[in-house]
């Protein structure tokens, strides 16, 4: 279905149009209120990103910028347990390799039960996500999944839109999400502009 950029382009300005909470206001979660307004909305710089200004080049704008947003996140929420492998998020793993955090293999995910943890899902790890014992997983102990381009194709929109209906909050960035896997949130789905 998304195999032309004039529905891409469609499905863009329809989410542009939707977005209404930019600002945090209008969120009745105080988790995802700080969150918006306090750590994805921030402009203080950590000492990461000024030791990477000059390699920040060798990479889109956007991809710097989502980089920044999901390292603040982490940090915020003392996440000590990341894992990717997908090569989509170089950025990402630019930031962390010089913030003594290391990105540790997919394979070791169910191992970690005590606080949260974050999987990044880049192409190739859309089938692992979908299955359903992985989602139980999820569910059974604090994780934050970062999705990338979710609207690129049919297969990432299809594992974004079934696990935005399992997990407790979604935050919905048209190039990035995050969602929630935590009893303890309220539940809620947000599409926010940054």
């Amino acid at each position: 279905m998304i195999k032309n950029t004039l529905y891409y382009s469609y499905l863009k300005i329809k989410y542009f149009f939707r977005i209404r909470k930019s600002r945090g206001f209008g969120i009745h979660s105080p988790f995802v209120f700080h969150l918006v307004r306090h750590i994805i909305k921030d402009k203080h710089p950590f000492y990461v990103f000024d030791l990477l200004t000059d390699r920040f080049d060798d990479y889109s704008y956007r991809d710097v910028k989502y980089a920044k947003i999901v390292y603040r996140v982490i940090n915020e929420l003392e996440i000590k347990h990341v894992f990717c492998k997908s090569p989509l998020f170089a950025c990402d793993k630019l930031i962390f390799d010089n913030a003594d955090t290391q990105f540790q293999s997919l394979e070791s995910v169910s191992e970690i039960v005590d606080g949260y943890k974050v999987i990044y899902a880049g192409d190739d790890d859309f089938k692992k996500l979908i299955d359903v014992n992985t989602v139980d997983s999820f569910r059974s102990s604090k994780t934050l999944v970062v999705l990338s381009e979710m609207y690129k194709n049919d297969e990432a929109l299809n594992v974004f839109k079934m696990l935005k209906s399992e997990c407790s909050v979604s935050l919905d960035m048209f190039y990035r999400a995050f969602l929630f896997f935590d009893d303890k949130l309220q539940v809620g789905s947000y599409s926010i502009k940054v």
